[in-house]
């Protein structure tokens, strides 16, 4: 990655709502189903996916809080997906989300 991935991300502010896409590859972010970790990762939408993993793929999200670094670039964002807080990389979100507020 680059220093000028940084610059062009696309920042996501508290209380902003959010889509989250599936790509032209076909890959969106998905959530473990069960057990502690609530982190969101990349997987194929199209595929059969495992049991222990749900796809978020075409849901609205809302921001709930960012993480900055010291030079107030978004590292985290947590979000909530009904009744459910995720966390998210900004990288990810910067691939997968659309702001729609």
């Amino acid at each position: 990655m680059t220093w000028l991935r940084w610059i062009w991300m696309t920042k996501f502010e508290p209380g902003d709502l959010v889509l989250i896409t599936i790509i032209e590859s076909g890959f969106t972010l998905c959530a473990m189903s069960r057990g502690e970790s609530r982190g969101l990762r990349e997987y194929s939408h199209y595929r059969k996916y495992p049991a222990t993993l749900r796809s978020l793929g075409g849901t609205m999200v809302l921001v709930t809080k960012v993480t900055h670094n010291k030079l107030d670039q978004p590292l985290r964002y947590e979000i909530l997906q009904g009744d459910t807080m995720y966390s998210c990389t900004a990288l990810l979100a910067d691939k997968y989300f659309i702001k729609l507020s």
